[in-house]
This record gives structure tokens, C-alpha cells and sequence, in this order.
């Protein structure tokens, strides 16, 4: 059926018409240098931020190696059993710093971070394991400043639009995607790793039966206190019966 002459003109007339106000504000245009702007300011915080907890995280290890070689018979850590202990209380800590896996930033930086565990085996010393953990953090978190915008390209135009015009919007968001705290504290890592060690050391049969003799000492030692105790309370007895002869 053809359309009425009247029905052309109308479509022909509303073709002409400029965008409606509606639709112009669902289709900002955006400066491109304020596009950069935005995008390097993205980067520059997460460089801040990594700058802060790279060596914050390897000092912890080298802390943790340093505890480690200075324990005696520390030869008995140097087991496979107890190096996959520490390096999956290790990886939970990363997880924890990166928000836990579920985070994009942690789902693609746990296996960088803590791909040593891949080479543990009964030859690996505790010392250089805690050390390789601490450089590959430092070098995964180096690719992640290098690689910010690959690791969240899903969310990247996000972040970019909620850094326009200075805006520091973005800086709740990239956490909340798993980007660490800057104010991170390297105890968090040593110190539950020092319980585990410690608590690994005395479960070993030799640790126990070393404690054992050590609590029989103690007893010993005791009882030669009292002994000699009574033998000074004796002396002083017999002293006073010959002062009163």
C-alpha cells in the first residue's frame, strides 16, 4: 500500500530534525586529551601504590629466610611437606592482599606471584624458596603496573570514565578489583609464617623428644635446688646445737 503524500513529508521533515537533548545525553563526546589524562592518571596511582608494597612484600620474605636460617637445626624445614605448607600460606596472604581470587587482579597474578612453588621438591631450601617467592612478587606486580590496562580490559573503560576531568572515582574501584592496599604491612606475611614454622618444628618426633628431655632437666634441676635447700637448713640445725653445747 503506498504511503500518502502527506505521511512522506512527515518522515522526511522528522529525518532533518536535529538529535533530541535525550539522545545527546546518551552519547556524550568526549575530549580525546582528557581521554589520556584520565588514563594516565589510572596509571600513575597504580604505580604509587605497587611502588609501596613490591618491596614491602620481598623485605617480608627475606625477613622470613633470614628467621629460617637462624633457627637451630633448621635443616629440618627443608622438607617438601612443610615447603608447600608455606608457599600455600603464602599464596593465601597474596590472595588476601588482592581481595582473594575472585578479583580479576588476583585471578591473573596468583600464578605469577607464586609460581616457585611449581619448582619446590626435596632438594629446595626453605631460605631460597622464601626469597624466590619474594622476587617473583616483585616482578609480578612490576608486570602488572606494566600491563594495568590488558589485565582489566573488561573493566577498563569503567575506570577511564570515572577518572575524567581529575576525578578520583576510580581509586575505590581499582581496589576493589584487587589492586593492594598501599599502607600494606609486611607482618602480615611473616607472622602467621613464623607460627606455621614454628608449629611444624614441634610436631617432628626428634623436637619432641628434645622437649621432653628438656622438661626432665628442668625437674632435675628442681629437685637439686630443694636437695640443696634442706642439706643448708640441716647444717644450720647442727650449727645452733653446738653454739648451745
Amino acid at each position: 500500500m503506498a504511503k500518502r503524500p502527506e505521511e512522506e513529508e512527515e518522515k522526511k521533515a522528522d529525518e532533518n530534525q536535529p538529535p533530541s537533548e535525550t539522545v545527546l545525553e546518551k552519547e556524550p563526546q568526549r575530549d580525546p586529551d582528557e581521554a589520556v589524562f584520565a588514563e594516565q592518571a589510572i596509571h600513575h596511582y597504580v604505580q604509587f601504590v605497587l611502588e609501596s608494597v613490591q618491596p614491602a612484600i620481598e623485605s617480608a620474605m627475606e625477613s622470613m629466610a633470614g628467621w629460617i636460617m637462624s633457627q637451630q637445626k633448621n635443616d629440618v624445614f627443608a622438607n617438601p611437606l612443610y615447603l608447600m605448607q608455606a608457599g600455600q600460606l603464602f599464596r593465601d596472604q597474596m590472595a588476601s592482599m588482592m581481595g582473594y581470587a575472585e578479583t580479576p587482579i588476583a585471578t591473573f597474578m596468583l600464578p605469577l606471584i607464586t609460581a616457585p612453588l611449581d619448582r619446590v621438591d626435596e632438594f629446595t631450601r626453605p631460605e631460597d624458596l622464601m626469597r624466590d617467592l619474594g622476587a617473583a612478587a616483585r616482578e609480578g606486580l612490576s608486570y602488572l603496573s606494566d600491563n594495568l590496562q590488558s589485565v582489566l580490559a573488561t573493566q577498563w573503560d569503567q575506570l577511564r570514565d570515572l577518572a575524567y576531568e581529575g576525578s578520583t572515582e576510580f581509586i575505590p574501584v581499582l581496589h576493589e578489583l584487587g589492586l593492594p592496599s598501599v599502607d600494606f604491612d609486611p607482618a602480615t606475611v611473616t607472622q602467621p609464617m613464623i607460627a606455621q614454622a614454628e608449629e611444624y618444628k614441634a610436631t617432628l618426633p626428634e623436637q619432641k623428644e628434645e622437649a621432653l628431655e628438656q622438661e626432665g632437666d628442668k625437674v632435675d634441676d628442681t629437685k637439686k635446688a630443694q636437695a640443696e635447700e634442706q642439706k643448708e637448713q640441716f647444717m644450720e640445725e647442727e650449727e645452733g646445737k653446738t653454739a648451745v653445747a
